[in-house]
């Protein structure tokens, strides 16, 4: 399972906000998970504070107003992730889901039923509920951390 989510992120490459280039997604988590507790102090402040002064939620979510090409790189790699399956997925789970941008862009094209938002935030759950709008009916909000989270709730 590992070398093929190696293999999936192996052409996916960039900078992070602190400007530390990865050369794949792979190294990104890597030293993500190296400075976990720094990464959810910061993020959690990130949360509470919200917006940043963007303009739109879509922004504040990507860092910038134009998400496009984040969502198309999305699409393939999950297009390429499911391609050998015998089915369409029926659901996803979003975790981390914010204001919901992945769900609308990438999970909910690519699922028959619904998507499953998780996030730490009442606050970005309650955003996405907005953004979403009428597909928001085929979403279930989930408010806990990645690793409180329990699917068999």
């Amino acid at each position: 399972q590992a070398q093929r989510i190696r293999a999936l992120g192996a052409d996916i490459s960039g900078a992070d906000d602190a400007g530390r280039e990865y050369p794949n997604l792979w190294e990104l988590w890597l030293v993500q998970g190296q400075q976990r507790d720094k990464f959810y102090r910061v993020n959690e402040d990130w949360w509470v504070e919200g917006y940043e002064g963007r303009e739109t939620l879509e922004g504040a979510m990507i860092g910038d107003d134009a998400s496009e090409e984040d969502l198309l790189h999305s699409c393939t790699l999950l297009a390429r992730a499911i391609e050998s399956m015998p089915q369409k997925p029926h659901s996803a789970l979003d975790v981390g889901a914010g204001v919901g941008r992945v769900t609308r862009g990438v999970l909910l094209p690519a699922v028959s039923g619904p998507v499953f938002l998780v996030d730490q935030s009442a606050k970005w759950l309650r955003a996405a509920k907005t953004y979403l709008a009428e597909d928001a009916s085929r979403c279930t909000f989930i408010q806990s951390k990645l690793e409180d989270y329990n699917p068999s709730e």
